[in-house]
């Protein structure tokens, strides 16, 4: 699902089987893991996520309205379905600001 949502050629692709989180291979060394997937996929429980659709070089920005998940893999599994219309978009779930936040201030 993950790969899917970051590259739009993965998209129609499966992994099956265990997988590991790893960062970009550099010099045929793999890297930790991007600090965005970690800082989402490895949240504390009650956190909210919210999704982003990324549009390629030159094509337009498409809004997404500001819905929240409290699942992250569901949050991911239903940028992908929204996706579909934009085949060519990458998706980014993000977690959703803290309300308690924004009462401090």
């Amino acid at each position: 699902m993950l790969a899917a949502a970051a590259n739009p050629v993965w998209r129609g692709g499966t992994i099956v089987g265990d997988a590991v989180l790893v960062g970009a291979a550099r010099g045929g060394v793999e890297t930790s893991a991007d600090p965005a997937y970690t800082r989402v996929l490895l949240a504390s429980a009650g956190s909210r996520f919210g999704v982003e659709l990324c549009a390629p070089a030159g094509e337009p920005e498409v809004p997404v309205l500001p819905l929240e998940w409290t699942d992250v893999f569901v949050a991911y599994d239903d940028g992908l379905r929204l996706a579909r219309g934009y085949p060519l978009y990458a998706v980014r779930v993000r977690p959703s600001p803290d309300p308690r936040a924004s009462r401090r201030r």
